[in-house]
């Protein structure tokens, strides 16, 4: 979805960076490049929330950084595989990482829930058609009972919830405005989290108060009188069908909500584990910190007891109005939990006392015996197991996302890193993680399959447009896209967006080692320039020896002449595909003397022709030896 690192300075001494300034946003693919390893791995320690923050903001899906693992939760690294990984069957990784969806699985099993219920209340209706009717109302009965009281519940928790939060937010910046940003962070985190285990509480309390409601739908046989005028009536033929006036007509329906009910309880009680184990992690990792602050800055004791007792207070203070909270809720909820179950009750023997009416008068439709037997196997073969549902979701999205794993290779069997890449996408997008990022992956790829690639992330972006994308590299040849924005370290050891020009030119200017090996050119310093294949460049630098080589940046080679820029070199040049970059923007030109020259355009070229480029001065890269000045 977003991840948003603003004016992030760190704690430690021996910082890697000394700052970082880092954003992506929806259905964005940004590239983060470091030639040097060790800021590489520092950049990846700090996506993944491993680092100590001293100031600035960090964010992801606009939630402020709690840790580690709520970075976990929320984001994919895609690296190489291992060999274990690689045993298990794609389509197999795909149906389990569905299995760790709570929304699916709540889907699922609610899903499985309904057809189970539909096909076993439609073989007890024994053909009658009329009985079918009346289950399906007495299901939308319940079902808009069910909708309106959750509706109120969650409207009440929304505004609760909003009002807390901002409170938490004013006093976290009030009282804890010296200390570091990952202590703020973890402490509103904290409170967030207390208050959501609260509100979970309230929740399971809310949904046992409502099976119970739903529950007694089921006691409901006394209200209507048709039962008991039938055993006591001498008609034969009516006695013969009293099973009808049983009133076991709701009992399906009624048990089929009262599992989805039963679903969401369960759903309630794992998360109410999760989280007070969070909640507790959480508390220590702050004390931990705490005291690392106070001994780091010297803080005094009286000071620390002071900072201790207004975290107690706080806490006191956020339950006293939770508390508050739990009455008024009693008060609204429970009271219409009451009175619209009481309404639906009456729906209910209302709409049963009409059908018992109509099989007194014998006005009740039989249907087809025929078309209730193929009914009755279509309904059994609508009910599908979890696993089941899995699979044919995961077929279903692998065809709308044009998506085939053709496992091995030809050439033999090696795995293809295309294949590796879109099974731990969709392995993301099942697990509801929202930010991927390449990890030294992307620079596996042939040049086909980078393009491959692209076409099936704009089609991933389509169906999941809230998705973001990021390629951490320190592989320049592997950068997809030029056009999309580019993080990387500028002369003041900061991350920050900058310019694939001068992104290159700093790595050719700064590298220890060749930074790409491409548009290395030898000249001879002449009078008022330079001569390059016979050709004179009237351009002036004090770093020109008498010979040597220079450096083109491939970014500021155009197509086209610049008008207003003197000492451009004009070059007929052979088109050719570049099999360096994976980028298919970037393309050789090769002179007549033979001289491969890379350059980057937007433009639609056609390989094996020719064309003019435009070198400007500006162009030129001159790297100093270490003994000059």
């Amino acid at each position: 979805m977003s991840y948003r690192l603003d004016n992030l300075k760190f704690i430690d001494k021996k910082n890697i960076l000394e700052n970082v300034n880092f954003e992506v946003n929806d259905s964005e693919f940004v590239t983060i490049f470091s030639g040097n390893k060790k800021q590489k791995k520092f950049i990846k320690h700090t996506l993944k929330g491993e680092t100590r923050i001293l100031s600035g903001r960090y964010q992801i899906n606009n939630t402020d950084l709690v840790g580690a693992k709520f970075v976990k939760n929320k984001v994919n690294f895609i690296s190489p595989d291992t060999w274990f990984e690689r045993l298990v069957p794609p389509r197999t990784t795909l149906n389990l990482s569905q299995l760790f969806d709570n929304h699916f699985l709540r889907g699922a099993r609610t899903h499985k829930n309904d057809k189970k219920f539909d096909y076993l209340s439609f073989v007890n209706s024994r053909n009658d058609v009329t009985e079918m009717h009346l289950r399906r109302e007495i299901d939308n009965t319940i079902s808009f009972f069910l909708n309106k009281v959750k509706h109120i519940n969650k409207t009440l928790h929304k505004a609760f919830i909003a009002k807390i939060e901002e409170l938490n937010q004013k006093h976290n910046e009030k009282n804890f405005s010296k200390f570091y940003a990952q202590i703020k962070m973890l402490i509103l985190g904290y409170f967030n989290l207390m208050l959501s285990w609260e509100l979970d509480n309230l929740s399971l309390t809310f949904y046992q108060v409502v099976w119970d409601q739903v529950y007694g739908f089921k006691d409901l046989r006394h209200s209507c009188p048709c039962e008991y005028n039938v055993r006591k009536s001498a008609n034969k033929e009516l006695k013969r069908v009293i099973y009808k006036f049983k009133y076991k007509q709701p009992n399906y329906m009624v048990q089929k909500q009262l599992r989805i009910i039963a679903i969401r309880i369960l759903e309630l009680r794992v998360r109410l584990i999760k989280n007070h184990k969070i909640i507790k992690a959480t508390k220590k990792q702050i004390d931990i910190e705490i005291k690392k602050f106070f001994i780091d800055n010297k803080i005094e004791k009286d000071e620390q007891l002071v900072t201790q007792k207004y975290l107690e207070n706080w806490t006191k203070t956020i339950q006293d109005l939770i508390e508050d909270f739990k009455i008024s809720q009693r008060k609204v909820l429970f009271e219409s939990i009451r009175n619209d179950g009481a309404l639906s009750e009456k729906q209910i023997i209302h709409l049963t006392h009409e059908y018992h009416t109509k099989v007194l008068v014998g006005t009740n439709k039989i249907g087809n015996k025929n078309e209730f037997k193929i009914l009755k196997r279509h309904y059994k073969k609508q009910i599908e197991g979890i696993y089941k549902q899995a699979t044919t979701w995961t077929q279903e999205n692998l065809k709308k996302l044009n998506i085939k794993f053709d496992w091995y290779l030809k050439s033999g069997f090696k795995i293809s890193s295309i294949n590796i890449i879109y099974l731990k996408i969709l392995k993301a997008i099942n697990m509801n993680k929202k930010n991927i990022i390449f990890y030294n992956i992307i620079n596996l790829l042939t040049k086909n399959d980078a393009k491959l690639l692209m076409n099936t992330i704009a089609t991933i972006k389509k169906e999941h447009p809230n998705l973001c994308f990021i390629n951490l590299t320190d592989d320049f040849v592997s950068i997809l896209d030029f056009d999309q924005s580019i993080y990387s370290i500028d002369d003041k050891n900061r991350l920050t967006k900058m310019m694939p020009e001068k992104i290159y030119s700093s790595g050719v200017l700064n590298s220890e080692k060749p930074f790409i090996n491409i548009n290395l050119i030898e000249y001879q310093k002449v009078k008022d320039g330079i001569e390059f294949e016979e050709r004179f460049w009237p351009v002036k630098s004090s770093a020109f020896e008498e010979s040597g080589k220079i450096n083109i940046n491939p970014f500021m080679i155009k197509l086209d002449e610049q008008k207003g820029v003197a000492g451009q070199l004009i070059l007929e040049v052979l088109i050719k595909a570049s099999s360096k970059f994976l980028n298919r923007k970037i393309w050789v030109g090769v002179t007549n003397s033979g001289t491969k020259i890379t350059f980057y355009s937007d433009k639609n070229i056609e390989p094996n022709k020719k064309i003019l480029i435009y070198i400007q001065p500006t162009a030129i890269i001159v790297k100093r030896k270490p003994n000059d000045k």
